[in-house]
């Protein structure tokens, strides 16, 4: 006769204890504790999503979107350009400029290559990137960051942000970005990573395109201000 273990209840409630020690554990340490439908379970992470440590080539931050497999930011390669430069233009689209010319392809080959650029990628489709290329100063410009139009409001543009400037702290350089005086939105989002000083720029591209210069500078102190 096959024998089957069955737990006391006593030992029944040290495995019941033992299991939300160990979830009280890791909500107490940031951990991520995920239940996703999708891969039937509770997911646990290494480390917390504010750990956003770049490892190689793939920045360490997994995120879920809903209906997809999980959401992957790591490093731009060269074979990521043509679909980068797409979404560029999809994007461009929607802008108030959009009569003009956007970012050829030819300039996101160089890019994806030798700028320091990131890329979101779900169900092995790129939806998202950031783009930053060095200055004569030993700064960086932070040039562009887009997401395509269906993954809007899931934060993936504020993780490529935060993975970038991540980059930009391990460096200790300074960085700065350029933004239409009328997103006021942008704007605060932008002051609140840092981009406190502001300079506005009369025709900073065309006659009728003033801009906002704001730049988050790199103190002595080690801290990105």
């Amino acid at each position: 006769m096959e024998k089957r273990f069955c737990p006391s209840p006593a030992q029944g409630t040290i495995v019941r204890v033992t299991v939300l020690a160990i979830l009280a554990g890791t909500v107490w340490a940031g951990l991520p504790l995920i239940y996703s439908p999708r891969l039937r379970g509770l997911w646990f992470f290494a480390e917390p999503f504010s750990t956003l440590k770049v490892r190689g080539q793939i920045a360490d931050r997994r995120n879920f979107v809903e209906g997809y497999e999980p959401m992957q930011i790591r490093r731009t390669v060269p074979t990521d350009f043509l679909a980068i430069a797409a979404l560029d233009r999809e994007a461009w689209q929607e802008s108030e400029n959009a009569e003009f010319i956007p970012d050829g392809e030819h300039i996101w080959r160089l890019w994806t290559e030798h700028a320091i650029m990131f890329c979101a990628e779900v169900d092995a489709q790129i939806v998202g990137a950031i783009v930053a290329f060095p200055c004569l100063d030993g700064g960086y410009c932070l040039h562009k960051v887009f997401v395509k139009r269906d993954f809007r409001d899931k934060g993936i543009g504020s993780q490529l942000v935060e993975v970038f400037l991540q980059e930009i702290d391990e460096k200790g350089v300074s960085v700065f970005l350029t933004v239409s005086p009328g997103n006021e939105a942008a704007i605060a989002l932008y002051e609140k990573w840092g981009f406190d000083r502001r300079e506005l720029v009369k025709g900073y591209y065309r006659e009728v395109e003033d801009r906002y210069v704001l730049s988050r500078v790199w103190e002595k102190d080690g801290r990105g201000r």
